[in-house]
């Protein structure tokens, strides 16, 4: 429960901080290193509930780290890879 509402809080964090990006015109895609955390705690949370990272999507056949990595988000993929 602990590491949800932690989840949950730093989730709250990041829209915030998404919204005030976009308000200033600047860009949304790279993740400050507090969101990199949230991204790993987050992940951490979905793999010990039981998420498969090898799962391919329907469309294009492509896992979770390959769109990680399509999106520039390279620390992800590598953790990915290391639960996959």
């Amino acid at each position: 429960m602990n590491a949800q509402l932690n989840v949950e809080q730093l989730r709250k964090q990041a829209k915030e901080q998404a919204r005030e990006r976009r308000a200033a015109g600047a860009p949304t895609t790279r993740l400050t290193g507090w969101e990199r955390s949230a991204v790993r705690i987050t992940a951490a949370a979905l793999f010990d509930l039981g998420a498969d990272p090898t799962i391919r999507d329907a469309i294009h056949g492509g896992m979770a780290d390959g769109w990680a990595d399509f999106g520039g988000h390279s620390e992800l993929a590598a953790l990915l890879r290391e639960h996959a």
